[in-house]
């Protein structure tokens, strides 16, 4: 590991701390629940042709806008599921959930159904054939670790300057959704410029129990979700520190 990846792995932790200390965890874990719950609820691939891309674009357009009711209280919303996160903000611009805390951003994207709920790293594309947000995020990253390319994984990188724990602003929220239950895993990341599309990841969160999700309601009739019919990542997580036990 070079002093880029040290630099970005000690960012990465250092901000979950405070996501996890805040509370912002538990929040995005109940919403991601409850979206992929509810729309896992109603994917019917055989019956209506529904599609994974479907099912990922219905996921992203629902986190959006229920974060936004959560954040504001809005009276659509159980009042338990009500976000009352200090410093936590949420914006939609270019139409991306965009959450901001502690001046850092968090943009979710979802892992793809094929991988389970263990992201497959080296699978997800670069950066210059996703969004352009996704791509400016991965390009910030990289500027701030004096121009580090994940090409140079593993190789010998000092950076210019003394580094700053505030020049990592901007993190992934990679969720993941069990094909076959509501159980879901959430990670964040560190996206930077490369033919790896990472250049840090934690996990933030893994689901134990197929437990109600909280605020689950209005879901449609029909069959329930143990009726219907992982690769090792390819960069290391790293340990869980004690304060996850607490989330």
């Amino acid at each position: 590991m070079n002093q880029a990846q040290e630099a970005a792995a000690e960012a990465l932790d250092q901000f979950k701390q405070i996501v996890v200390s805040t509370g912002s965890d538990k929040v995005l874990r109940a919403l991601v629940r409850d979206v992929w719950a509810q729309n896992l609820d109603r994917y019917e691939p055989d019956e209506l042709g529904d599609t994974p891309k479907a099912l990922g674009i219905q996921c992203s357009e629902n986190l959006r806008e229920l974060a936004v009711r959560r954040s504001v209280s809005d009276e659509r919303e159980a009042t338990e599921d009500h976000w009352n996160v200090p410093g936590l903000n949420v914006s939609t611009p270019r139409s991306v959930l965009t959450m901001t805390l502690d001046e850092r951003r968090i943009v979710p994207m979802k892992v793809p159904m094929s991988h389970g709920r263990v992201p497959r790293f080296d699978r997800f594309r670069d950066w210059e054939y996703e969004s352009d947000v996704r791509n400016e995020m991965a390009k910030r990253n990289s500027l701030a670790l004096g121009g580090f390319n994940t090409a140079n994984l593993g190789q010998p990188m000092l950076l210019t300057e003394a580094y700053d724990l505030l020049a990592i602003r901007d993190y992934m929220l990679l969720w993941a959704g069990d094909p076959d239950s509501p159980l879901t895993a959430g990670y964040l990341t560190v996206p930077a410029k490369g033919p790896a599309p990472f250049v840090a990841a934690t996990q933030l969160w893994w689901d134990d129990a197929d437990v109600a999700p909280r605020g689950a309601r209005r879901l449609p009739d029909g069959p329930s979700f143990d009726e219907k019919g992982a690769a090792t990542p390819a960069i290391a997580l790293k340990p869980r520190p004690a304060i996850e036990g607490q989330a």
